[in-house]
């Protein structure tokens, strides 16, 4: 269908209003965001009005400052030391107002644990510049602390060597009366000092009951003396040594020391050898016990030794409750072509229940045995059976004892009237074609336990 004139001129005339009807809707949708803008600008403007003023009645401003200081310490991290940063907490909480800016800086317990970090030269591979000249100097940060030594309570440090430490080295007794741990270290990539000793505060402190040593001793160095003299030296110095934990990876022959270091609080001594199980090494472990006066020790751990060695140092700790043998004793060696082999002794169980008037380790109520595989399953029973109903000293109350071979026989069944008035007994047995294996020395292995504790000088 073609329009005629008539209603062309009607369409144009539609149209003319369409358009001008659609410009006036343009219109008023544009003066009515302006005043949907106004409105929003003016709900917003009241909004912080009666919030601003509602915060002036807010029950957080009548607390007393005691509870509020209470509240800003919950708000520290939970996890690490606060950092000294704007974003963070305790600096972030004096941005709120000047009340709490008055009451965080008056609040020590926000500000007593401060969290420096010193970057590690490992940063400046970054810099690619040919004759880059590098001058540090930490005694202006070290320095500091030191004057505030009296207020020490926990204190983590880890910095390039130990002579870094020297600022702080000159510290005692009356320097440091509230001291509890304090654990130094340097970077695993810098070459430590021979010895890290004499940078560390002293550790006859009253309050102190934790030390630690991170990789103290370069391996490359030629510390023949080490172990006869370095461990007994440390050692003289925790006079109220209370736990020990020595970890070493590697010993030289090892005497007897004179005149042996007297650890009279000492109860508990874990000792780990790793090392290669030969006469030498197996004899170090027994000679380092010689060195030292256990009269109060409870609680003893041990590597792999001989029969021979492992009885002459349970004679030097009669007042011994718990015994830990990690690692099955030693009869003899057996020669071979290439070297001399160590041959396990299935019968040193039958030692600890000789007759006599007084049996060995006469208190001891605690056994546990790890990695055996030579002692039979009768022999296990027989020694419970005997210990347990001891006569002449303590009964045995706990035995466990993990096997790296398969069970034998049952022997629960016998051991159930002993079981029935309070023995404990823990038995676990590789499956047949399983193994035990041993674990292989840690990245850090010296160390001296809770009580005060020196974990992990690098030897």
């Amino acid at each position: 269908m073609i329009p005629s004139e008539t209603d062309r001129r009607i369409i144009h005339k539609l149209v003319s209003d369409g358009r001008q009807q659609a410009r006036q809707v343009a219109f008023d949708i544009i003066r009515l965001r302006e005043q949907l803008e106004e409105l929003l600008e003016r709900a917003h403007e009241l909004d912080e009005f009666v919030d601003s003023h509602v915060a002036l009645i807010s029950p957080t401003r009548t607390l007393p400052e005691d509870i509020l200081g209470a509240i800003l310490v919950e708000c520290l991290p939970s996890i690490g030391d606060a950092g000294m940063a704007s974003s963070e907490s305790p600096v972030l909480l004096c941005q709120i107002c000047s009340v709490w800016r008055r009451v965080a800086l008056s609040t020590p317990r926000l500000w007593a644990a401060l969290h420096v970090v010193i970057p590690s030269r490992g940063n400046l591979e970054n810099y690619d510049i040919p004759g880059l000249s590098i001058a540090t100097d930490l005694s202006p940060v070290l320095a500091p602390l030191a004057t505030l030594s009296t207020r020490w309570k926990n204190i983590e440090m880890c910095l390039p060597a130990f002579p870094s430490f020297e600022p702080i080295a000159h510290l005692g007794v009356d320097d440091l009366p509230n001291l509890r741990t304090i654990s130094v270290s340097v970077h695993l990539e810098l070459s430590p000092g021979h010895s890290p000793w004499k940078y560390v505060p002293s550790l006859d402190l009253p309050g102190l009951r934790n030390v630690t040593i991170y990789n103290g001793y370069d391996t490359s160095a030629a510390l023949t003396q080490f172990t006869n003299y370095e461990i007994i030296a440390i050692l003289r110095r925790c006079k109220v040594l209370e736990s020990c934990h020595l970890e070493v990876s590697w010993l030289h022959r090892m005497a007897v020391v004179e005149p042996p270091v007297s650890l009279p609080h000492l109860s508990h001594l874990h000792i780990q050898h790793w090392s290669k199980r030969d006469r030498d090494g197996l004899s170090v472990v027994t000679n380092l016990v010689a060195s030292m006066e256990l009269a109060n020790l409870r609680s003893l751990s041990l590597p792999h030794q001989t029969t021979a060695t492992l009885l002459q140092g349970l004679e030097l700790t009669p007042s011994l409750s718990e015994l830990e043998l990690c690692g099955e004793p030693l009869a003899h060696w057996q020669s071979t072509y290439y070297n001399s082999l160590p041959i396990p002794d299935p019968e040193f169980l039958a030692y600890l229940v000789a007759p006599g008037p007084t049996p060995r380790c006469p208190n001891l109520t605690r056994l546990t045995l790890r990695n055996f595989h030579a002692v039979s399953d009768e022999t296990v029973l027989a020694f419970i059976q005997a210990r347990a109903k001891e006569k002449g000293g303590i009964p045995l109350t706990h035995f466990t004892a993990v096997f790296s071979r398969p069970m034998q026989y049952d022997i629960m069944d016998e051991l159930q009237p002993l079981i029935a008035v309070g023995l404990s007994v823990s038995l676990e047995y590789s499956r047949l074609g399983d193994d035990v294996p041993e674990k292989g020395p840690p990245a850090s292995c010296f160390s001296l336990g809770t009580g005060i504790n020196l974990p992990y000088s690098r030897i």
